[in-house]
């Protein structure tokens, strides 16, 4: 487990180490060579008022310009990142549920918790899927200024 002291980057490390199948530490290395991994770091009020979800989904539209990371992150999809943020979500529950006393572990009502969970990461889903729609149809607008000539 890498030692990070930002809260936001160890959990946009687990993300992109879940996705990728990068080890954590690499996964890191690669993150902070992006402007949105640098502004994390930096506390950027900006960038932490937007979900870690959205943070991530910067990442990734950044490294998809990079040279050598074009391959590593088309297999990133909006799918993909909120899967792994259901994922962190249930690890770290998980990790709370341990240090917390017996008593507090007893949800009043878990299903309702979990439908309630359920639809906003259904609805995470779909803002990152028209975010990433949005995203392709202001480069087809940028690319269609260049061709008109």
């Amino acid at each position: 487990m890498i030692r990070v002291d930002n809260k936001r980057m160890r959990q946009l490390v687990h993300m992109f180490s879940e996705i990728t199948g990068e080890p954590q530490e690499e996964s890191l290395r690669i993150i902070m060579e992006t402007e949105t991994g640098k502004a994390v770091v930096r506390n950027n009020a900006a960038v932490l008022y937007e979900q870690q979800t959205e943070n991530l989904y910067g990442i990734v539209m950044e490294l998809r310009d990079m040279d050598g990371y074009r391959v590593l992150a088309a297999d990133v999809t909006s799918e993909k990142i909120a899967d792994a943020m259901k994922k962190s979500e249930e690890a770290h529950m998980l990790e709370k549920a341990d240090m917390a006393p017996a008593a507090l572990q007893i949800a009043r009502h878990p299903e309702r918790k979990m439908e309630e969970k359920k639809a906003l990461m259904e609805k995470q889903r779909k803002m990152l899927g028209i975010k990433q729609q949005n995203r392709i149809n202001e480069g087809r607008i940028e690319h269609a200024d260049k061709f008109k000539g």
